[in-house]
């Protein structure tokens, strides 16, 4: 199992502009600090949540730390963590959050940025 990292921990010692990372950490990362500190796995099954207060799995369709991809990246409450996965297609994602134990979909929100498709609980 790989275990998760929250990024605003990261965050804190990393300077630049570019991404906005949680609220409480007014720290910003570039777009190369945010790739260079993520970690890929192969599915979501083989990450431990087990110190995640509530783990939440958002689907992003090029996103700018990734434009070329679909990826899931793995959020504790609001705050992104290091994991993500890449996929061929959105129902890859899917499908692998749902095998992870995340069935319920909570649909993108208006004022969500147009890359993000999807989250699950």
């Amino acid at each position: 199992m790989t275990k998760v990292y929250h990024l605003n921990r990261e965050a804190r010692r990393k300077a630049g502009k570019g991404i906005k990372l949680p609220k409480k950490n007014n720290t910003f990362l570039s777009v190369e600090e945010l790739r260079e500190i993520s970690r890929e796995v192969d599915s979501l099954v083989n990450v431990d949540y087990s110190d995640l207060i509530y783990p939440i799995i958002v689907v992003f369709e090029h996103p700018v730390d990734f434009p070329d991809d679909i990826i899931a990246r793995v959020f504790n409450v609001d705050n992104p963590t290091d994991i993500f996965v890449k996929y061929e297609t959105v129902e890859d994602a899917r499908e692998d959050a749902r095998k992870a134990g995340f069935e319920r979909l909570i649909p993108r929100s208006p004022l969500d940025p147009p890359y993000i498709l999807e989250s699950y609980i």
